[in-house]
C-alpha cells in the first residue's frame, strides 16, 4: 500500500505542493512521427499557467517536435557512442523480478482508486509498449 513505502513523502508533497503526477510522458511516443507531437504537448500542457514559465502555443508545438526529431542534426539518440543494447545482459532471476515488478504496477494502476484516470490509464498502456 501507499503506506508501506520504504521512504518518507516529501516535505515539499505536505506543505506547498500538489504531487499528484501531471502527465506520463513515453519517450518512445515522443520519438515517433505521428504520436510525437501529442506527448510533447503533454509536457506543455503541465507547464502551461505555472509562474515563470512561458510556453508555447498549441500549434507551435508541431514545429517545435518536427525540427527536433526530424529536422535535427547528430549527434542525436540515434547515433550515440557506446555499447550496442545486446551487450546488457540480466539473469534469469533479475527478468523476473523487473517482469514481476512491472506486472504489479500495472495492476495497481489499472484498479481501485485509480480506475478511469488518465494518467494512469497513460502509465499503464505506457509499461505496455
Amino acid at each position: 500500500t501507499e503506506d508501506m513505502k520504504p521512504w518518507p513523502k516529501d516535505m515539499h508533497c505536505i506543505t506547498d505542493i500538489d504531487c499528484f503526477p501531471k502527465a506520463v510522458v513515453s519517450y518512445e511516443k515522443l520519438r515517433k512521427h505521428g504520436e510525437g507531437p501529442n506527448e510533447l504537448r503533454k509536457i506543455a500542457d503541465a507547464l502551461r499557467g505555472k509562474k515563470d514559465m512561458t510556453v508555447l502555443s498549441d500549434e507551435a508545438i508541431d514545429c517545435v517536435w518536427f525540427e527536433t526529431f526530424i529536422h535535427a542534426s547528430a549527434p542525436n539518440n540515434d547515433d550515440r557512442n557506446g555499447l550496442p543494447r545486446e551487450s546488457y545482459l540480466f539473469t534469469l532471476d533479475q527478468m523476473q523480478t523487473m517482469a514481476n515488478k512491472l506486472q504489479s504496477m500495472k495492476d495497481k494502476y489499472s484498479t481501485g482508486k485509480w480506475t478511469n484516470i488518465t494518467i494512469a490509464e497513460d502509465l499503464v498502456a505506457a509499461f505496455d509498449e
